[in-house]
């Protein structure tokens, strides 16, 4: 079997009962990719990556199932501008305040409606939460959520 590297740079689309798999996968700014139910998308080697830039975001939209076989990863870049805030949620399991490291990240309280200082650098990113972040860099930056997507239906805890 050939192994191939693809790259994204508009839609993808992955139907119901099929397979389809890649060595790599990247879904440059702008682009879309679609697994809808019953299709499978193996990452056979490699990540998948959903780049992001001052153009904008990769999207992946996950109706299906993502798998690794090859033991890669999930990678969201995130493109962040300076001086402004930027409102994010954890588009994979297991991510700390820590990436953000040096910059002003807050979590919403729905209840409160209200916004609240994260200080501690392992703060875990909790599932379906929202936060608001400004990030004092110099310039533009990029980061990088690393780790399996949440993907399906979600409920928050």
């Amino acid at each position: 079997m050939t192994k191939i590297k693809f790259t994204i740079l508009g839609l993808m689309f992955v139907f119901s009962n099929y397979l389809v798999s890649a060595q790599e996968l990247r879904v440059e700014p702008n682009g879309n990719i679609t697994v809808h139910t019953g299709a499978t998308l193996d990452i056979s080697g490699g990540d998948l990556v959903l780049k992001s830039d001052d153009s904008g975001d990769a999207s992946l939209i996950d109706h299906g199932s993502i798998t690794f076989s090859g033991g890669g990863e999930t990678q969201v870049h995130r493109y962040l501008t300076d001086g402004h805030w930027h409102l994010l949620s954890s588009p994979v399991s297991n991510s700390q305040s820590g990436m953000f490291l040096g910059d002003y990240l807050q979590y919403h309280s729905e209840s409160s409606n209200g916004w609240t200082d994260i200080a501690a650098d392992n703060y875990n990113l909790a599932l379906m939460q929202g936060y608001s972040l400004w990030s004092i860099e110099a310039g533009p930056t990029t980061e990088v959520f690393s780790g399996l997507t949440n993907t399906g239906s979600q409920n928050k805890a």
